[in-house]
């Protein structure tokens, strides 16, 4: 396995295999469940993929692909802000093929090492309550605990 930047031409790649992966912890798609169908003329895998294209979009330097033999299998985003030196990783994704063989743990040290380059002096990730998966892994290199977010919508 390789770790290296993003290139330009991969995000097609990049959203796939996040819609892949976050089929279960994504806010879009479970605002879109409770809604019956599609929100509006969008799709949640459309949202989440432009959540995704904003992060290709903001800080191209800050992402960074794991790759088998030309293949894109998993990938982080690290997003910066210098004035507060707080990193923010937005995304990190690992084909289910992949997953549990420590291409996380690599992808998160890869970009613990970018923010640290950067000069920020703080990391933050987010998570759902229901990602047991992130729950278990975020604390196991690192992370603490902060806070809770609940998330309300509701159909009109």
């Amino acid at each position: 396995m390789t770790l290296r930047k993003y290139r330009h031409g991969e995000d097609e790649k990049i959203k796939s295999l996040t819609i892949e992966t976050f089929y279960e912890i994504s806010i879009a798609r479970a605002i879109e469940d409770l809604m019956g169908g599609k929100c509006g003329e969008t799709t949640w895998q459309t949202r989440k993929g432009s959540e995704v294209q904003a992060d290709l979009d903001a800080n191209p330097d800050g992402v960074i692909v794991a790759e088998i033999e030309g293949e894109i299998i998993g990938y982080i985003t690290c997003l910066i802000d210098r004035r507060s030196k707080i990193g923010w990783i937005h995304h990190i994704a690992v084909a289910a093929l992949y997953q549990g063989k420590g291409v996380g743990k690599q992808l998160m040290e890869a970009g613990l090492d970018y923010f640290s380059s950067e000069g920020m002096q703080c990391c933050k990730i987010e998570t759902m309550e229901h990602n047991e998966v992130g729950r278990r892994f975020y604390p196991s290199v690192g992370f603490q605990e902060v806070g809770r977010q609940i998330h309300y919508a509701m159909k009109l």
